[in-house]
């Protein structure tokens, strides 16, 4: 892809998703991955494609705020199709990940 900046990529996959998914499901890919962008942005690290490390990471953050795991769960499925969508591997399948 010629873009890299994170925010226009995850617009352009949203874009592409239109239609293929409900909406509901876009919006909270969507909100999920803006709010991933900023917690990568604190870090200095890349969200698009990002490590298993800052997957991680972020997980724990997710944790720490009170996340329940299914709205955990929803998060690292959103961050699977916007990475898959992108032909980025997919760091959420990382055993370290995983557990």
């Amino acid at each position: 892809m010629k873009n890299t900046n994170p925010k226009d990529l995850l617009n352009q996959t949203i874009k592409r998703m239109d239609s293929a998914y409900v909406d509901s499901t876009t919006r909270a890919y969507r909100v999920d991955f803006e709010h991933f962008i900023k917690y990568c942005e604190k870090l200095n690290e890349s969200p698009l494609p990002t490590t298993p490390e800052t997957i991680c990471l972020y997980i724990k953050s997710l944790i720490q705020d009170g996340r329940s795991s299914a709205s955990i769960r929803r998060v690292m499925a959103g961050m699977t199709t916007i990475h898959k969508l992108n032909r980025f591997s997919d760091s959420t399948k990382d055993p370290d990940v995983i557990l």
